[in-house]
């Protein structure tokens, strides 16, 4: 298989930013801590490989690409260890799908495994868990989230307006993150709440 149809074919755009951040139901969504999945999607305009030499090349800039997983580092490292255009074929055209889908995996449990985690980003990722496809888990990782992040944060600013006695600024501040954007509700969690007096 051409490495430009195999790159073309399931490969998708990974973290946003490259960086996985543990997503609590009270933080901002803001990367913390770093779980490399990076996709091998850069190479999709490369010549095909057809030496020796430009097989090595080929997994080189795999394993230069910024956040490699740790799974796709591996076997990119065995292929160029093992050395044989066989061994490199088959990282390229099948062995990073099961790399990728390690990654994948690995980067959600570890969300699912923070207690922290809210109810919408648990029930997203158990979601894309369950569909299985390097798709499904890609989007949750990207953008997916990132949604269910701000659903647990509008939920998290309720519960706040909804708790008796508080000021009437604090009131006032909630609900102008609720009206806010994504961005306004996530910091007003993780830290403007905090700043009201």
């Amino acid at each position: 298989m051409r490495l430009v149809r195999m790159t073309s074919l399931a490969v998708v755009t990974a973290v946003a930013g490259s960086m996985l951040a543990l997503a609590p139901l009270t933080a901002a969504a803001e990367p913390r801590q770093p779980v490399a999945t990076a996709p091998i999607s850069q190479v999709a305009e490369d010549p095909v490989p057809e030496t020796e030499e430009e097989f090595r090349a080929a997994i080189q800039a795999i394993l230069d690409a910024p956040e490699v997983g740790v799974a796709m580092r591996r076997e990119a490292l065995e292929a160029l260890e093992i050395g044989t255009v066989e061994a490199m074929t088959y990282f390229l055209e099948t062995g990073w799908q099961a790399a990728q889908d390690e990654d994948y995996r690995f980067a959600i449990f570890v969300i699912i495994g923070d207690p922290e985690t809210g109810r919408a980003v648990r029930d997203a990722a158990d979601a894309a868990l369950e569909d299985g496809s390097l798709e499904a888990m890609s989007y949750f990782l990207e953008t997916g989230r990132w949604i269910a992040q701000d659903e647990d944060n509008t939920v998290a600013i309720f519960v706040i307006i909804g708790t008796p006695g508080i000021s009437a600024a604090l009131r006032a501040a909630a609900v102008a993150a609720l009206d806010g954007t994504p961005e306004d509700r996530a910091y007003f969690i993780e830290t403007g709440q905090y700043e009201v007096e």
